[in-house]
C-alpha cells in the first residue's frame, strides 16, 4: 500500500502526543505537484523524470531537516531514499524511532542503518509506546517526520 496503512494507523497516536506530522505519502505530492502516476508517466522522458525526482528528494529533505524526530517503519520495502533519510537524521542529530518489521529484526539491516537508529522496537504496540511526547523531547519544533515509504516511508520506510 506504499506505506499508507501504517502511517494512517500511527498518525492519530502521534497527534495526541503533540506532534504535527509530515507524511510524504500525502504531503509530498501536494508540495511538488508530482504524484506517483505522473512520475511513472515521466519515465519516457528521462530529463523530466530526473528533474521530478530531484524535486521530491529536495521536498522530503527540507521536511526532514525541520523535524524534531523521525518515525520509521523498516521492512522489506526499504529503498535507497530510506537509508539516505536515516543518514541525514543522524547527521542533523534528529532522533530516529524505528519499528523494525523484519524476520531477523535488527540483524536484517545493514550496519550503516543500525548506526543511524536511536530507539527501536520489533513489535508495533511497543513501538507506539516508545515514542515520547513532543513536549518531553523539547527541541526545535514539534514537527514529526514520517520518512520512509513502505515500497521504499516517511511515516517508516521516510
Amino acid at each position: 500500500d506504499g506505506g499508507v496503512g501504517w502511517r494512517n494507523d500511527i498518525t492519530p497516536h502521534l497527534v495526541t502526543r503533540g506532534y504535527r506530522i509530515y507524511n510524504p505519502v500525502i504531503d509530498q505530492p501536494k508540495a511538488t505537484g508530482i504524484s506517483s502516476t505522473i512520475l511513472k508517466e515521466q519515465l519516457a522522458e528521462l530529463d523530466l523524470y530526473q528533474e521530478s525526482c530531484g524535486k521530491i528528494v529536495w521536498t522530503d529533505l527540507m521536511a526532514l531537516c525541520n523535524a524534531q524526530v523521525v518515525v520509521a517503519k523498516l521492512d522489506k520495502h526499504l529503498s535507497a531514499g530510506s537509508y539516505g533519510e536515516l543518514t541525514v537524521a543522524r547527521l542533523k542529530g534528529i532522533p530516529v524511532f524505528a519499528w523494525i518489521d523484519l524476520p531477523d529484526g535488527l540483524k536484517s539491516l545493514p550496519a550503516w542503518a543500525v548506526g543511524c537508529i536511536d530507539h527501536y522496537s520489533l513489535h508495533k504496540l511497543d513501538f507506539y509506546k516508545l515514542i515520547p511526547t513532543a513536549e518531553a523531547l523539547g527541541g526545535r519544533s514539534n514537527q514529526l517526520g514520517l520518512p520512509f515509504y513502505e515500497t521504499a516511508n516517511w511515516l517508516g520506510s521516510w
